[in-house]
């Protein structure tokens, strides 16, 4: 038997509420049944004995990860983000104490620091992994580089080597214990399938750098001058031919140690200065400004590492002009093949609002990302949540951004990235966007993908009519828990004694449902 206590379930619950839930979906509702109804949830998840628990069904959905390619995301009941936080809160100082220390400057990803209630910190690490690449870029020794990636790396975590990781961390019995019901979880989620760690939670980002703990351990034992940023390599040696022992001998490890192989697409070995003009500095030497103002402004992506950090607080940035950023944005669209993705977020989510930015300039860096929009498909979330915080724009302007992207979607015969379309649903409901209620049901009777059909209902809940709920109201039987969460928000539509009737008629006793019908 294991049962997670008050304490423990108080700093997942703290995690949580810092963190957020993860990145791809939008913020979810039940973040509020967690603050006001706390007592409710601590005391059902306390009752759960987690070695006999079975999670709720995990939503499954897919995000476009470049122009071409879509990776698959996973949103987890909130109960079920609960119980993973608050494990991997438990195990993380263990987990930190195995990594390789910090005085090593080799890894620098998702570090814990003082903060009781944060899984890992949030602003600054990443600075320090290119500070300590560009210091090896100097060193005479260093004439090549390679550059080293893990192919679908949460999709093909092993979740045996990765019990075997935390168990080795692990340096209580109440540890160990909760190593044993977190496999127990995370084989659940992934349907009883040996492979795979949810894509998208911020805890699994724990669990990732538990996992490479012992590949850290090789490579340092061998001597190989690296840097790591997650599952991304970059590795120093004075010949070609170390470069490629390098990448073999990790190659090996990885599949014999935990069943995963190498991206061919991103493992490369390169001199020095190619490295440094092609991928390091990305850019000719005539975008030296350019290059300049994306490094005081902190962004993560003159060296794309194909995961943004969407939690990165972030420094205060430096004195940039606004008219400094419009140039950026400009520049990141144009500069390359495809835009460089993880910098127009940046600008989009944090620059933008800063509290001394001119409005008009604002206004006109996004209505560029709106122009560009079909560029940008992998980072829509964030021209829309810069279009529901804007006060720029009407909501007639926001309504004819999402009618024109439905319209876009609606000629799509083959396949939709569920991103793409939950994004634009939450926007309408967040905007208020009354006149976009029908789309909204529409879009759930005819959709698969059960993450935006939970979305829909969200929004019905915020814009649409009596009528509209009436029509999906009698779904609930055969709606996975998450969904049911949504529909009883969207029921708030309903006259108040209708809705009275409807819940007695359903015998509703789970303890969200229950607090979701506070929800006006």
């Amino acid at each position: 038997m294991f049962y997670l206590t008050e304490d423990e379930l108080t700093l997942g619950k703290q995690a949580v509420l810092f963190h957020g839930v993860g990145s791809f979906f939008p913020p979810p509702p039940e973040l509020r049944i967690v603050e006001d109804d706390w007592d409710a949830v601590v005391d059902h998840i306390q009752k759960l004995d987690l070695d006999t628990y079975k999670p709720n069904p995990v939503l499954n959905s897919y995000v476009a990860k470049d122009s071409k390619v879509i990776r698959p995301i996973e949103l987890l009941h909130i109960q079920d983000v609960l119980i993973l936080v608050t494990l991997c809160r438990l195990l993380r100082d263990s987990v930190v104490a195995a990594r390789l220390p910090t005085s090593s400057k080799k890894s620098f990803s998702y570090r814990a620091g003082s903060r009781r209630e944060a899984l890992y910190e949030t602003s600054g690490a990443f600075e320090k992994y290119r500070t300590q690449t560009a210091k090896r870029l100097r060193l005479k020794k260093a004439r090549y580089v390679a550059t080293i990636d893990i192919a679908d790396f949460f999709s093909n975590v092993y979740q045996h080597r990765l019990e075997n990781s935390l168990q080795a961390a692990a340096k209580t019995t109440r540890e160990v214990d909760a190593v044993r019901v977190l496999a127990k979880l995370l084989s659940n989620f992934s349907g009883n399938n040996s492979y795979g760690i949810p894509t998208g939670p911020y805890a699994c980002r724990v669990l990732a750098e538990a996992l490479l703990i012992d590949v850290d351990g090789a490579l340092e034992q061998k001597g190989v001058d690296f840097v790591r940023w997650m599952d991304d390599f970059t590795v120093f040696t004075k010949t070609h031919g170390q470069a490629v022992e390098v990448i073999q001998y990790l190659s090996k490890w990885l599949r014999e140690h935990h069943g995963l192989t190498l991206n061919l697409k991103k493992t490369e070995v390169y001199e020095k200065d190619k490295f440094v003009n092609d991928v390091w500095k990305t850019y000719d030497e005539e975008h030296k400004h350019f290059r300049d103002l994306v490094r005081r402004m902190q962004a993560e992506s003159l060296y794309d590492t194909d995961e943004a950090d969407p939690d990165d607080d972030g420094d205060e940035e430096d004195e940039v002009t606004p008219e400094d950023v419009a140039s950026v944005f400009d520049l990141a669209l144009r500069i390359e093949d495809e835009p460089k993705y993880g910098l127009t977020r940046h600008i989009l989510e944090r620059v933008v609002f800063r509290e001394d930015f001119d409005s008009d300039v604002r206004r006109q860096i996004i209505d560029k990302a709106i122009a560009n929009v079909d560029r940008l498909f992998p980072v829509l979330d964030a021209i829309c949540k810069a279009l529901a915080r804007s006060t720029e724009f009407t909501k007639t302007e926001v309504k004819k951004f999402c009618s024109s992207i439905l319209a876009d979607l609606s000629k799509k015969t083959i396949f939709v990235p569920g991103h793409s379309l939950f994004w634009i649903v939450w926007l309408i409901g967040e905007a208020g966007l009354t006149k976009l209620s029908a789309k909204l049901l529409t879009i759930y009777q005819s959709t698969d993908d059960l993450v935006v059909r939970r979305e829909c209902l969200i929004a019905m809940s915020k814009v649409s009519s009596r009528a509209d709920v009436l029509h999906v109201k009698d779904s609930y039987d055969e709606l996975s828990q998450s969904v049911r969460i949504a529909l009883v928000m969207a029921t708030s539509r309903m006259a108040k004694d209708e809705r009275s009737h409807w819940k007695k008629s359903k015998v509703i006793s789970d303890v969200y449902e229950k607090a979701a019908f506070k929800f006006d």
